[in-house]
């Protein structure tokens, strides 16, 4: 997949359902996905959104602590993305952990990292399937973000306890 092609998918908000329809797609695409998009060249296509900082920064004066849980593959490359972005001081705990590539069941890895880390009345939000599976496996309130790869319908399919625009919608949310 060229890498135009895939950064509009990704950008763009597209469906990417029409994958799963298409074997030889599917497979280029992981291959792709696995191999380039966590590399120095695809990485200076990815920024945080423009609030990102400022509302981490609310949050974090508000009382909020708060833990990055990522399944990124390059934890040296995406060292340099969070320093480089600021927002890496923002954070209190940082957990990379591996993805199941085999069951493809990454919530499972996600439990593991934050399972003594969480307590009642905490929340997770996240963007992927992942993310909503582990926080609700683990029973926290769960917010779906809409500002990653899902759309509103496959967001919703996930069932969490609320689906949000972006995380700014979190300042009112957790009032």
């Amino acid at each position: 997949m060229a890498k135009d092609n895939f950064w509009k998918i990704k950008k763009g908000k597209k469906d990417i359902q029409f994958l799963i329809h298409n074997q030889r797609l599917a497979e280029e695409f992981k291959d792709f996905f696995i191999r380039k998009v966590e590399t120095a060249g695809y990485l200076k296509y990815d920024h945080p959104f423009s609030f990102a900082k400022a509302v981490l920064k609310v949050l974090k004066s508000r009382g909020f602590k708060l833990i990055l849980v990522t399944l990124r593959r390059n934890k040296r490359e995406l060292m340099q993305q969070l320093d480089k972005s600021g927002l890496k001081e923002l954070f209190d705990l940082l957990l990379v952990e591996k993805q199941d590539l085999k069951s493809g069941d990454n919530y499972k890895s996600k439990i593991k990292a934050i399972r003594s880390y969480v307590k009642t009345g905490d929340i997770l939000v996240g963007d992927t399937r992942a993310d909503v599976q582990c926080g609700k496996k683990i029973g926290l309130k769960t917010f779906g973000v809409l500002s990653g790869l899902n759309n509103i319908t496959n967001m919703k399919a996930l069932k969490p306890d609320y689906v949000i625009r972006d995380i700014r919608s979190l300042l009112s949310a957790l009032r």
